[in-house]
């Protein structure tokens, strides 16, 4: 009896640490994480607990700026119509990383933005990740040492989803499409540009006009406070559709370490029992 307590002990002890870790881990480099799965409403909600919801159009009422909720590659998402619309996202210091990974599941139908956060007012972002209209998909970030961009060899196929990942360490930029990475700046040690401009998805700002909007559908959006490898970035793109966050993947371990301490258990009364 002493040795079943024993190991109904430390399969439990395993569980907590198996709930426990993953959550911690997630909590601290996840900065926001958008699943877009709300399917109706005027917000998107921040998965990550820092709470950066985003507001859908102009205002907190529905506006002709709202992007249309519809079908991502999984579940829900929204569909920016290349005029317009737009999710807001106001500033935080959570908004404001000095190394980062911006990762999103899109299709993009012509061209536009992603994600951006505008800097100083005039035409520069602290950073975007965005196909720019002459065709071509960029990732930049501005710094102290001046703006870095980064371009891929060929931009992701129109009407496509794709995963599109950016990472910015300090001092390599790097840009990835669908796992593989496809552009890496120089190294240029530097910290990145801030100010209280909000961060949006689907449109840019410069000045006081809204510019390079997006046609296309975003779903599955996450921004991390480090830069995730090229093995992660590869994890996170999984096989075509948009990965369980850490938080999911703790459920999912912690029902298999759940099911193991059951065969323990069985295991052990059984041979008890023969004996």
């Amino acid at each position: 009896m002493r040795r079943i307590k024993q190991i109904i002990i430390l399969v439990l002890s395993l569980m907590t640490i198996t709930a426990v870790l993953p959550q911690a881990a997630f909590a601290q480099a996840v900065l926001g994480g958008w699943n877009l799965n709300e399917g109706s409403g005027q917000t998107i909600n921040d998965i990550s607990g820092n709470g950066n919801d985003g507001q859908l159009g102009s205002t907190v009422n529905p506006d002709v700026d709202d992007p249309t909720w519809t079908t991502g590659i999984s579940t829900n998402a929204l569909y920016f119509d290349g005029i317009d619309d737009r999710i807001i996202i106001d500033d935080s210091p959570t908004m404001r990383p000095q190394q980062l990974t911006i990762e999103a599941w899109a299709r993009i139908d012509n061209n536009g933005i992603l994600v951006s956060k505008p800097y100083g007012g005039a035409y520069d972002n602290s950073y975007v990740l965005y196909k720019h209209p002459t065709g071509k998909f960029y990732a930049y970030v501005s710094t102290t040492a001046g703006g870095i961009t980064i371009e891929a060899p060929q931009a992701p196929t129109a009407g496509v989803f794709f995963h599109a990942a950016m990472t910015w360490d300090g001092e390599f930029l790097k840009l990835y499409l669908d796992g593989t990475p496809v552009a890496t700046s120089p190294s240029i040690p530097a910290t990145i540009n801030y100010d209280a401009s909000p961060v949006y998805m689907g449109i840019d700002r410069d000045f006081s006009n809204y510019i390079f909007p997006l046609q296309g559908i975003i779903d599955d959006v996450t921004m991390w406070d480090r830069a995730l490898d090229a093995s992660e970035i590869k994890i996170r793109y999984g096989p075509g559709e948009p990965h369980p966050p850490v938080h999911e993947l703790t459920t999912i371990l912690f029902i298999i370490v759940g099911l193991l301490a059951l065969i323990i258990y069985i295991t052990y009364r059984r041979q008890h029992l023969t004996i």
